[in-house]
């Protein structure tokens, strides 16, 4: 049984279902916590390397998900971030939201934060 459902751009389930079984390459945006910060996804492959001369190997390579810089479980991942696509610039400025001190294991109270005006 292959379980989908669909993208949030639009489109209806019949136009372009996304199957949850099936991760693709590319940035994505999630929540560590309800009510938390966005955080970068990434998912790519990574192709083996000897570990003696860091040479690349041809053997398969295998599918990576990092989630704010940190390893993850690629299908819990995917999940959680596949109707959240953003660009590389999008990804990259909330990494460097995340590594700015931003607490992303908490919830946001936007009254205790800094006014923007």
């Amino acid at each position: 049984m292959t379980t989908s459902f669909a993208i949030d751009h639009g489109a209806s389930a019949n136009d372009n279902p996304l199957r949850v079984d099936d991760p693709q390459v590319g940035f994505y945006r999630t929540r560590l916590v309800r009510g938390g910060p966005w955080v970068g996804v990434q998912i790519f492959w990574q192709w083996p390397t000897d570990p003696h001369t860091g040479e690349q190997l041809d053997r398969s390579p295998t599918m990576i998900a990092l989630v704010n810089g940190e390893p993850r479980e690629l299908y819990e991942a995917w999940v959680v971030s596949a109707k959240h696509p953003i660009t590389e610039a999008e990804f990259h400025e909330l990494r460097a939201q995340a590594m700015s001190g931003l607490n992303v294991q908490q919830k946001l109270d936007l009254n205790k934060e800094r006014s923007l005006f």
